[in-house]
């Protein structure tokens, strides 16, 4: 006999379940070629991307280095039923005022992105797509004085995805092209 759905225990009894994210990759849009994620990409058993975009020549993700606790990614799923689709949520934190940092959010003026965001467990879950890109946008706080946050807030959604929460396979995190973090 074959079940509709499986029997699930979903307590994370005895076991850490902690939130929060560890790294951010960030691209826009323009830099990759064709669609991303696309349905032949998905496996539908585990629900894990196979396959990582085909990026422009020389462009490659950027990693952000944020402050603890400053991200927030979210996917919901809703409408009518037949209609059902899903929506993708983002918000983070950039500290300081440096020009680097300035020109940097500048480039996201009317420019969508794709994010890929490390949770604490170690998955990367794509946020967005290139169809759907996440549209940043940004919040700059002087702060009132001491020890007040100065910085950006950046917030993105995107409403109507045909995917949910989706990760990359593991096999393909160490083949990303990624920008780092130079401290």
């Amino acid at each position: 006999m074959v079940n509709s759905l499986a029997a699930l225990d979903g307590q994370m009894f005895q076991k850490a379940n902690p939130g929060g994210a560890r790294t951010l990759l960030v691209i826009l849009v323009a830099d990759i070629v064709g669609n991303y994620p696309t349905a032949s990409q998905i496996d539908e058993e585990t629900q894990r991307i196979t396959a990582l975009p085909t990026l422009v020549a020389n462009k490659k993700f950027s990693e952000y280095a944020i402050p603890d606790g400053t991200l927030d990614y979210k996917v919901d799923d809703s409408g009518e039923p037949g209609y059902q689709s899903f929506k993708h949520s983002i918000e983070f934190a950039l500290a300081g005022s440096s020009d680097a940092l300035h020109g940097e959010m500048a480039k996201f003026t009317n420019a969508g992105a794709l994010i890929i965001v490390q949770d604490k467990s170690g998955d990367y879950a794509v946020c967005g797509s290139t169809d759907d890109p996440i549209f940043l946008k940004k919040t700059f706080a002087l702060g009132k004085k001491g020890n007040d946050k100065r910085g950006y807030t950046l917030k993105g959604e995107v409403d109507g995805l045909s995917f949910g929460y989706m990760r990359l396979q593991t096999a393909l995190v160490p083949t990303l092209e990624i920008n780092t973090v130079s401290l």
